[in-house]
């Protein structure tokens, strides 16, 4: 049985000093991963799974919470993976490439969670 959430359904926006039109604070569904193997689907965990904070502001993505030690990865057209990159502890930003238009499913992977969202670049 594949466990799907959505945490929100709406962008909010806050705001900065010296900032050129906010950031907006990402929405992200929640899937459970198969284990390591490939075999089974996950089991939702008898706690609550915290989803990351992250926010956007043009080809920057600001990390805010729970994006420690994970992977990010953008998604484009017929579920190609475009660009990844692996998050360490303590990294507070990523710059997206700039080449990169259009819209894109963002994934974050932290152990057998997948978080994700759309983003447009």
């Amino acid at each position: 049985m594949a466990a799907m959430l959505l945490f929100s359904t709406n962008t909010t926006r806050i705001w900065a000093d010296g900032d050129d039109g906010g950031i907006d604070i990402l929405p992200f569904g929640f899937n459970v991963n198969g284990d390591e193997n490939g075999g089974g689907l996950g089991s939702l965990p008898r706690t609550p799974v915290m989803p990351p904070t992250v926010g956007i502001n043009g080809h920057t993505l600001y990390l805010y919470s729970g994006c420690d030690n994970t992977e990010i990865v953008l998604i484009g057209e017929n579920e190609t993976e475009v660009y990844s990159t692996y998050v360490l502890e303590g990294t507070t930003q990523v710059q997206l490439p700039s080449a990169l238009q259009g819209t894109y499913e963002l994934r974050i992977l932290r152990g057998q969670f997948m978080f994700y969202t759309e983003i447009e670049l």
